[in-house]
């Protein structure tokens, strides 16, 4: 897991209002039900009122703005005030990052089918043009280039790019440890751990309780460098920073459960990760498996598969978990039978979930309900969206081993063609 590219906090911008001098809430906020609900509406209001006499006022419309985004969670109002401010000043550069970002995770977060590709276009261009203006050293040329680096990364694939734009953040403001650490992850995931460890200890030197670095450089230590004893000591600082965050609390369950083999901490920091209404379904996942093989707890486990549903009910990968404990564990194949389905129902997910639901599908057909036609028909179009996926192909050698020897030749053909498959040749038989 890495810092999350999400839009600035406007806590700080928000007036709070004192209510210890006052003998009770005024008549507004009992109509409103609630203090929150009141100070909330205080503070739009003082928005609203301050833009009247100043319309253009660019500092206000672009703190409107966020809180329309972040607060009151409407994109389309904020999406307005962030366009009036760039009329009023087109090259203003933490608008173009904000508006750009609020437009990247709105493509990023929409179901599916739902995505809208003028949100991505949109959020290229801005923060783009954004970070072409910064000129010089300090915090905003590097938000800029680090925002950037984050969707190039994420929604274009563009990993060279990235690396150049990741490494740019660094240079322009060393003092902020969250630019190594989004380098480190960035090395990390394409392989190479060395230079991910000198920039994760980059990060941590920079800001020594900096939760992610301290966590993500534990497992880098247990996973790749064997070092279970130093691993352990730095995810023990990364919860002593940060005690209840779900990523860092997932982290450590995982190192526990694998590493130490210590299930009493593994099972309380699972319970902490998924204690909060956390939108990441895989933490649920790996929560349910866990009180699953370890526990032998069906009931906590099905309540957390469940809560990973409700937390992304277009999950590919959710739907499939759970399917699968209702066939295997449950045995429950009517219900299992409308997981699948739903499974094979959701679109714009990439031909690899695709391909992997279809070879799902194609082995539960034919090994549990003997359909043999769809069986088949699934088979050949996991084939024909991902011909090179190892998981794909192990699915659908199992199928075919009931169908008929018309598809057998698919099969050889895509495993020759599947990088997934080739092992590097050995002596002996």
């Amino acid at each position: 897991s890495f810092c999350s590219p999400l839009l600035g906090s406007i806590d700080h911008m928000i007036t709070c209002f004192s209510l210890c001098a006052r003998p009770g809430l005024p008549e507004l906020a009992h109509e409103l039900g609630s203090k929150r609900a009141w100070l909330k509406h205080r503070t739009e209001a003082e928005f609203r009122q301050a833009l009247r006499s100043d319309s253009n006022d660019l500092p206000t419309l672009h703190r409107y703005a966020l809180y329309l985004y972040n607060k009151k969670k409407d994109s389309v109002m904020a999406e307005r005030v962030f366009q009036h401010c760039l009329k009023v000043k087109e090259d203003y550069v933490e608008v173009l990052i904000d508006y750009g970002v609020m437009c990247w995770l709105r493509w990023k977060m929409a179901a599916g089918d739902r995505k809208d590709v003028l949100d991505k276009h949109k959020a290229e261009r801005m923060l783009r043009r954004a970070a072409r203006l910064v000129r010089g050293q300090g915090p905003l040329p590097a938000r800029a280039f680090s925002k950037l680096a984050l969707f190039v990364d994420d929604a274009l694939g563009q990993w060279e790019e990235a690396l150049g734009l990741f490494k740019r953040a660094v240079e322009c403001d060393p003092s902020n440890a969250d630019h190594p650490h989004n380098l480190a992850v960035h090395l990390e995931e394409s392989g190479d751990y060395e230079s991910a460890a000198e920039h994760y200890k980059q990060a941590i030197t920079t800001s020594p309780l900096h939760s992610p670095a301290l966590s993500n450089y534990a497992r880098l230590l247990h996973r790749h460098f064997r070092d279970r004893e130093s691993a352990l000591k730095f995810h023990q600082r990364a919860v002593r920073a940060a005690p209840y965050d779900p990523e860092i609390c997932f982290n450590y369950a995982v190192f526990q459960e694998e590493a130490m083999h210590d299930l009493v901490p593994a099972k309380e920091y699972y319970d902490r990760a998924v204690a909060n209404n956390i939108k990441d379904p895989s933490i649920f996942i790996s929560a349910a498996n866990f009180y699953l093989r370890r526990m032998k707890d069906t009931a906590r486990c099905l309540d957390l598969y469940r809560r990973a549903l409700r937390s992304d009910p277009q999950n590919i990968s959710s739907l499939l978990s759970y399917a699968r404990f209702l066939e295997v564990d449950r045995r429950d194949f009517n219900t299992a039978t409308t997981y699948y389905q739903r499974a094979l129902e959701v679109r714009g997910a990439g031909d690899e979930l695709e391909a992997e639901a279809l070879s799902e599908v194609a082995r539960f057909m034919q090994e549990k309900c003997g359909e043999t036609f769809k069986a088949r028909e699934a088979v050949r179009k996991a084939l024909e969206k991902q011909p090179t996926s190892g998981d794909t192909l192990v699915n659908c050698a199992r199928c075919i081993l009931h169908l008929d020897k018309n598809q057998t030749g698919a099969i050889v053909s895509s495993v020759q063609r599947s990088p997934a498959l080739h092992l590097p040749a050995r002596s002996g038989p």
